[in-house]
Parts: structure tokens; C-alpha cells; sequence
């Protein structure tokens, strides 16, 4: 998966409402939607921004990031906007030039449910709107990471089987398990070469014999459809 690709499928956890919302703010007062802001990430599972690489993951969606143009057309549509507006215009080119910053170095309030570990900085109606999917993206980083946390406490030696059919939540967790100091990549097969982590599905399909002929072709279709979505 490219990070163009990568982006644009996180970006389609964007909530329509703060698109929305960035128009009207864009329209009434421009200085406000485009003051620059902090949006503060924190964790209970991460303790670092460099843990299971968060912090690349983050910035290199960031480096991608879109409005997505679908999203964009709609609002224009429903809310009977010219395509010309100059709040759509921006919001279609924009292209983030915030950046990354450690926490530490600004401040931060202290009711936050856990100590920040990341902190955004951009335009104000832009982090209303990487909100949802960047918080998303720690989440699925939090989720996919214990199981990794707890190899590594053993020192185990493992190799990646996705938990996912998810084209977006292989690629997390792919780029997590390349974080992993005692990762084998398996052999998959001839077709895959040596990388377990593409092109390579298997599933349990009966455990009944004889074998049903026509149940083993529609598992082979299955199989290859999700072997094909990591490719």
C-alpha cells in the first residue's frame, strides 16, 4: 500500500459534520478557522510517540493528507454552495503545513484522560477535522500492539498472520510488526516470496471429510480475494 493510499482510506474515517463545520467557520470568520491550534494525542497502552512506530504512521498520513473531493462535492451539493467559494477552493487544495511537536515543549491542559505523547499543530478547523481519523489511528495502533507488547515481553520469536482481512488495518499492523526485534518473516510460497506479510491468506474451511468440492472452490476465491487486497 502506497501512503497516498494509506491516507486516503484513514481519511474516509472523517466526520462529514467537521467539514462542514470548517465551511461555516471559513465563511464567518477566517482568522479563527485558520489560527494555528495544538490538537494533544495521549495513550494508557503507549508511553512514547516512538512506540510501534505511532509517530511515523502519523506523520506520513499527515504528509498525504486530503479532504476527501467526494466529501467536498456533496457539501457543495446539499448545502447549495458554489464549487467557486473560496472556503471549498481552500479546503480542496489544502495540504498540511502544520507540524509534529513533543508535548513537553508546550503546554497542555491538565484534565486530559491520559499524559499527551504527541501533539498536532494546524490550522484550527483542520484539526476538527484530523481529529476522528488521526485519534483512530492511535487507537487501531493501541489495539493491534498489545498482542506484539506481550511477545515482547517474552523475547518470543513470531511471525505476522494479519487479524484483519482489512487492506488499512494490514498495513498497520504490518508496519507495527516491523517493529517487533524478533520478527521471522516465513516463507509464504512461490507466489508470495519470502514475506509473509503479502499475498498470502489461508481459511479453515471444514473439518469434514470427504472434502466438498464446490465449498473448496468458494474458500479458494476467498482466499485469493484477501490475499489480493494486501498486494
Amino acid at each position: 500500500m502506497t501512503l497516498e493510499k494509506f491516507a486516503k482510506q484513514l481519511s474516509s474515517y472523517i466526520d462529514y459534520s467537521t467539514i462542514l463545520q470548517a465551511i461555516e467557520v471559513l465563511q464567518t470568520d477566517e482568522t479563527k478557522a485558520k489560527q494555528k491550534m495544538t490538537l494533544f494525542l495521549g495513550s494508557k497502552v503507549l508511553t512514547t510517540e516512538q512506540d510501534w512506530d505511532l509517530y511515523a504512521m502519523i506523520n506520513d498520513y499527515l504528509s498525504e493528507f486530503r479532504i476527501p473531493k467526494e466529501s467536498i462535492e456533496l457539501i457543495a451539493k446539499s448545502e447549495q454552495i458554489s464549487p467557486e467559494d473560496p472556503s471549498l477552493k481552500w479546503l480542496r487544495e489544502y495540504r498540511f503545513d502544520g507540524h509534529l511537536e513533543n508535548p513537553e515543549n508546550l503546554k497542555f491542559p491538565q484534565n486530559l484522560n491520559s499524559n499527551p505523547i504527541i501533539a498536532i499543530v494546524a490550522e484550527n478547523c483542520i484539526l476538527d477535522i484530523l481529529y476522528y481519523p488521526v485519534n483512530f489511528l492511535l487507537n487501531t495502533i493501541e489495539t493491534l500492539s498489545r498482542d506484539w507488547h506481550r511477545a515482547k515481553e517474552l523475547n518470543a520469536r513470531v511471525f505476522l498472520e494479519p487479524s484483519s482481512p482489512s487492506e488499512l488495518f494490514i498495513y498497520i499492523e504490518k508496519r507495527i510488526a516491523n517493529k517487533y526485534e524478533f520478527l521471522e518473516k516465513q516463507n509464504a510460497g512461490q507466489y508470495a516470496g519470502n514475506n509473509v506479510f503479502i499475498g498470502y491468506r489461508y481459511i479453515c474451511m471444514t473439518t469434514e471429510i470427504p472434502v466438498n468440492f464446490e465449498l473448496l472452490k468458494v474458500t479458494k476465491q476467498s482466499a485469493n480475494y484477501q490475499a489480493m487486497s494486501t498486494l
